[in-house]
């Protein structure tokens, strides 16, 4: 699990090993070890501005930090499993969760509370992509692209890939899916 701050001057990774690591991309430098986690980090994703990030790992922990200083600032419960993926809403301080309970759960950085969730599938969610009109799109373990709104609302958009998906990413104008073969979809 890794992400960029939008200028690259920041990189925070984790994985097996159950910690984040913060590091000065210029320099190389590590400046923070974060070990919050008690399972393995399955995905990082820090805000637009950079200033903040959310983690997420195997066990369901999901925890928001302080990008400069590597502050905790939340814990954030509501899944049962693992948390597979985050991505933030556009022009806001929130950002979306989805996880092995095959729920979508809308988060308040901030203020490190649940804004909305949803249960979006039986056989878990694997991805989550936010457009940039803030259309939340998810793709299931049983190979299901589905679309929201942030209140949880099916949208027209929906597909389903035969082979297993293994992410989803929402571009200008479309929604692309990876599966297990290498594809594009």
């Amino acid at each position: 699990a890794s992400d960029a701050t939008p200028d690259g001057s920041t990189l925070v990774f984790g994985g097996a090993e159950r910690l984040i690591k913060v590091v000065d991309a210029k320099a190389g430098l590590l400046l923070h070890k974060l070990d919050k986690h008690t399972d393995w980090v399955f995905d990082i994703a820090i805000n637009p501005d950079g200033l903040v990030f959310a983690s997420a790992d195997r066990a369901g922990n999901l925890f928001v930090w302080e990008t400069a200083s590597g502050q905790h600032i939340h814990t954030l419960r509501g899944h049962r499993g693992a948390v597979t993926e985050i991505d933030w809403l556009h022009g806001e301080d929130a950002f979306v969760t989805v996880g092995e309970d095959g729920t979508v759960r809308v988060w308040d950085a901030h203020q490190g509370q649940q804004m909305a969730f949803w249960k979006a599938s039986d056989s878990g969610l694997l991805g989550v992509s936010v457009s940039p009109d803030d259309t939340i799109h998810t793709i299931a373990r049983s190979g299901e692209l589905a679309s929201w709104d942030q209140d949880g609302n099916k949208l027209p958009l929906q597909h389903r890939v035969e082979i297993m998906p293994t992410e989803v990413e929402a571009l200008q104008g479309e929604v692309v899916i990876g599966t297990w073969s290498g594809d594009l979809k």
